[in-house]
């Protein structure tokens, strides 16, 4: 392949990608978690999901109040040294459960379609060992350029 004619895929690119797994492990998983809950609480994701969409407002409001801060500059200022980095600490634990949720389902999904009689183990770490290395490859190359992934 010529070197001119890589595509890049940048930052912006990563997140809708990481959004879209996301989103489509939930939803492959989705009939396999709900199904021992029962038929009687289908209201509950409708309430759950206007409650998160009431809460992005105050959220969008603040983000165009400090344009220049990220979200943990904007704990700090708002609600104190410590109080702002107790819950800075409190979202960082949340999205590493979130992270181990989200590859605990992509496993579930791979051992009922593809390996239903192999063990998760072996395949959790190639994916942890690749994850690691992508982001300290990323890392790596951040001061060098920052145009994105070579894929």
């Amino acid at each position: 392949m010529d070197a001119t004619k890589k595509k890049v895929l940048n930052g912006y690119h990563v997140v809708f990608l990481v959004q879209n797994v996301i989103i489509g492990t939930g939803l492959l998983s989705l009939n396999h978690a709900l199904s021992p809950v029962g038929y009687s609480q289908w209201w509950l994701p409708l309430l759950f999901g206007v409650i998160a969409n009431i809460t992005l407002i105050p959220m969008i409001w603040l983000s165009l109040q400090f344009k220049d801060d990220d979200l943990f500059d904007i704990n700090v200022k708002l609600l104190g040294k410590w109080i702002g980095k107790f819950i800075n600490v409190v979202l960082i634990a949340y999205a590493l459960v979130v992270i181990m949720i989200v590859i605990q389902n992509y496993l579930t999904l791979i051992q009922i379609a593809v390996l239903p009689n192999r063990a998760i183990t072996f395949h959790l770490l190639i994916i942890m060992v690749l994850t690691v290395y992508i982001v300290l490859i990323r890392y790596d190359r951040k001061y060098e350029r920052d145009d994105g992934f070579d894929v």
